[in-house]
């Protein structure tokens, strides 16, 4: 089984890093799926396996609110972020993170 997301999957996420001005260029940024993702894993994986089925699913991001939102992004490779913000969800502004879809 091998299982990835959409080259898109992180859209509204750069939006949000880009709008709240901590990575400007964050929708500009190459996806981290560009070599391997939904629409190009199957034949990808057809050389070296047999694919016998292909399922197609939605994955939605949810967060258990701000904080957990905050924390997500902070460690995510993909945004160039300020010296003090990687890895450091405390001072991310909660208009980039308070509209995602929660768990709750």
């Amino acid at each position: 089984m091998l299982v990835t997301k959409a080259l898109d999957s992180y859209r509204e996420m750069d939006q949000r890093v880009a709008s709240a001005g901590l990575d400007s260029p964050a929708s500009q940024h190459e996806s981290l799926y560009t070599a391997a993702h939904s629409g190009n894993l199957a034949d990808l994986a057809a050389s070296p396996l047999d694919v016998i089925a292909v399922l197609d699913g939605e994955h939605l991001f949810t967060f258990d609110g701000h904080d957990h939102t905050a924390q997500y992004l902070a460690t995510n490779p993909k945004y160039d972020l300020a010296p003090g913000l990687y890895g450091n969800p405390g001072p991310w502004p909660r208009p980039c993170t308070s509209s995602f879809p929660t768990s709750r």
